[in-house]
């Protein structure tokens, strides 16, 4: 019984024949539920037959939706996130939030709404691409009348970088992300960021929406065009003035500042598609998924069954028991407080489960002052690849913790080690051998 036992623990250490990860990383695999048809009340994009952009004209099948943004706010001072509707249409602002943090909110996105309508007009487009990170799939636009200064700069292009050299994107399907620096009226705002565009059709895995920058990388176009970006990043410039911005990319702030690396981090999380679709609608009292659902509902849970296949729904989603899918073996619980918070119920992993410094705490809804969460771990890049993100890092190596074995069985214990970058496999296969058989 002590060679089995002496067996079982060297290969459980040493052999990758006892922890095989069963875990596709190119492509990742896409969820298959079928969310249903368009609604006569959802606003389409027609593209006609064709847009130039990229290598490959847009199919012309493929039908385009409003995407959202998602507004952060400093931890202490309420919501961690509140949300809208459309990028620049206020008409969903988050009503719970407090009327100053809305109203400025609100101004600033019919500023950026004004100018951004105003350059289309001029024929300008989106400037041209200031940084591209070293694998090139993913660069950075700054704009040239809300210029973000050298140093933001500096931290911005190393969060983008971080993502970058995590996902496998397409040479043919650029990612533009486009940065505003600009006050936005009220210090306790950090920012706020989202996907230029959902898209459904158009041979896309599924019949659910998926964000502007995932549906480039899996059909190898230019969905929006060249004149728009992927992913829209807008950083309070405010916050530079009263020095509550830290912008070192290692060390710790001190306690009176936010870690912008940790911000910009999170809000590209959300750009790139890290965001659900469950809202309150207007002239409703209670959440519920958008119809067609986004590819990220598509892998959330209640009951061990699809949010969106809930007797009700609405319950479901404030029952602090909605999980998603970091891989096929494990699910994360999402922040699903009873009282709804717009914006960060839902398209987050639980605040309360994942404290600072734990596995997952780069996507809760809060970041307080001298917080850091600088690490794309397992949980996030899992969530990412469930949706459909074909990503570069390998599946997370377990760490054995206890074994014992008798002449019949061997049991295993093991850390999966969901802090460090990489995937959780979808399954583990575990071996007993005895005179080098099976």
């Amino acid at each position: 019984m002590q060679g089995l036992r002496d067996r079982v623990v060297v290969l459980l250490v040493f052999g990758f024949a006892i922890f095989m990860a069963d875990f596709s990383l190119l492509p990742a695999e896409a969820s298959t539920t079928d969310a249903g048809g368009v609604t006569g009340a959802l606003s389409e994009f027609d593209f006609g037959d064709t847009k130039s952009g990229g290598d490959s004209p847009v199919p012309s099948d493929l039908v385009e939706l409003p995407g959202r943004i998602v507004v952060e706010t400093s931890g202490h001072s309420g919501p961690g996130h509140l949300t809208t509707g459309h990028p620049w249409d206020d008409d969903d602002a988050d009503h719970e939030a407090s009327t100053e943090i809305q109203e400025a909110m609100e101004e600033h996105a019919e500023e950026i709404k004004a100018y951004s309508e105003a350059r289309s007009a001029i024929g300008s487009g989106l400037p041209a691409a200031n940084f591209a990170a070293s694998n090139g799939g993913i660069s950075v636009s700054y704009d040239a009348t809300y210029m973000s200064p050298g140093s933001v700069q500096t931290v911005v292009n190393a969060a983008v970088a971080e993502w970058d050299s995590v996902l496998a994107t397409n040479p043919s399907g650029p990612i533009v992300i486009e940065v505003f620096w600009s006050n936005l009226g009220n210090p306790s705002l950090l920012g706020y960021a989202g996907p230029d565009g959902m898209y459904h059709g158009g041979n896309l895995p599924t019949s659910s929406l998926y964000p502007a920058a995932l549906t480039n990388t899996l059909l190898g176009i230019d969905a929006n065009g060249g004149d728009r970006p992927e992913v829209q990043v807008v950083l309070n410039s405010e916050l530079m003035s009263n020095n509550r911005w830290y912008l070192g990319t290692t060390g710790t702030p001190p306690g009176s500042q936010i870690d912008l690396f940790s911000v910009v981090l999170h809000e590209i999380g959300h750009g790139l598609g890290f965001l659900g679709s469950a809202t309150i609608p207007n002239g409703q009292s209670t959440p519920s998924l958008h119809s067609p659902s986004y590819v990220y509902d598509d892998v959330a849970r209640f009951g061990g069954q699809p949010v969106a296949s809930a007797a009700n729904q609405a319950s479901a989603l404030v029952s602090g028991d909605v999980h998603i899918q970091i891989s096929d073996g494990l699910q994360y619980e999402l922040y699903a407080p009873s009282n709804w918070t717009q914006g960060s119920s839902f398209s987050h992993f639980d605040e309360g489960q994942y404290q600072p410094g734990s596995p997952g705490a780069l996507m809760t809804p809060m970041l307080s002052s001298g917080e850091v969460a600088r690490t794309i771990d397992a949980p996030t890049l899992g969530l990412m690849a469930k949706t459909g993100w074909p990503v570069t890092v390998a599946a997370t190596t377990p760490t054995i913790t206890n074994v014992s074995a008798s002449l019949t069985a061997a049991i295993v214990s093991w850390n999966h080690n969901l802090a460090s970058v990489g995937v959780a496999p979808d399954s583990y296969t575990v071996e007993a051998w005895r005179d080098g058989a099976v």
